[in-house]
C-alpha cells in the first residue's frame, strides 16, 4: 500500500536558541509523548544540538558536510547524505565548515526504525517490511507498489509512505526510513505540542 504523507505547513518551528528551524514531516501519537518524530531541521550556524534524554538520534546532511563535536572527545565529519547515529543525550554541538545545511533527522523512544539516505540512478527493490517513510530530495523518482501495480510519483520535498514490499525506479537522491515495527498513528506538523525538539 503507498499513500502520499500531507505537505507539512510553510511556517517552520524556531530553535529555543535561534540557531536554526524545524518542519516536522511526520510523528507518532498514540501516546502522551511521542515515540517517533521525522523532521527535517535547518542549521543555519554552529551551536549545540538539544539535549533530549532518552532519545536515540538519527540524522542525514542535505546540503553540505556537518561536523559534529561530542561530549566525550569524539569529533565526526558527516559528509552529504551520509547518516550519523547517537544518543539525545549528551548533545554534540554541531559546525558547519560549508555552510548552513539541511539534516533529515529521525527521533525514536525505543522503537525499531533506521534511516536510510542515497543516490539513485536506476531502479530499487524496498524489502518487505511494516512500512518505509520515503523522501524525495532531488530528481525524477517513482514508487511502484509489487502488490497491485499502483505508483505514485516521489516529488521534491514530498513524502510517501509505504506498507509491505515497493519497487523505486528513475534517477535522484532519496531517503528512506524503515520501520521494523508500524502502528496507524501518525499525524502532520498541524497536531504538534512539542515545537522545542530538535
Amino acid at each position: 500500500m503507498l499513500q502520499r504523507l500531507p505537505s507539512p505547513e510553510k511556517t517552520d518551528e524556531p530553535w529555543l536558541n535561534g540557531a536554526g528551524r524545524t518542519t516536522v514531516l511526520a510523528v507518532e501519537r498514540s501516546s502522551q509523548a511521542w515515540r517517533w518524530r521525522i523532521s527535517i531541521a535547518h542549521i543555519d550556524r554552529s551551536a549545540p544540538f538539544s539535549a533530549l534524554p532518552g532519545v536515540a538520534r538519527q540524522m542525514a546532511s542535505l546540503d553540505a558536510c556537518v561536523d559534529l563535536r561530542f561530549a566525550d572527545a569524539r569529533q565526526v565529519r558527516l559528509a552529504r547524505l551520509e547518516v550519523a547515529r547517537f544518543a539525545g543525550d549528551p548533545p554534540p554541538f554541531a559546525e558547519l565548515p560549508e555552510g548552513p545545511t539541511r539534516a533529515f533527522n529521525l527521533m525514536t523512544r525505543d522503537w525499531p526504525a533506521i534511516l536510510l539516505a542515497r543516490t539513485m540512478v536506476d531502479s530499487l527493490l524496498l524489502p518487505a517490511a511494516p512500512a518505509w517513510l520515503l523522501h524525495g530530495i532531488a530528481g525524477d523518482i517513482a514508487v511502484c507498489d509489487t502488490a497491485g501495480g499502483q505508483g505514485l510519483p516521489l516529488r521534491t520535498g514530498e513524502s510517501i509512505q509505504v506498507e509491505g514490499q515497493a519497487r523505486l525506479e528513475g534517477q535522484g537522491e532519496i531517503v528512506l526510513v524503515r520501520f521494523d515495527r508500524w502502528e496507524a498513528t501518525t499525524a502532520t506538523r498541524n497536531d504538534l505540542t512539542d515545537p522545542g525538539a530538535r
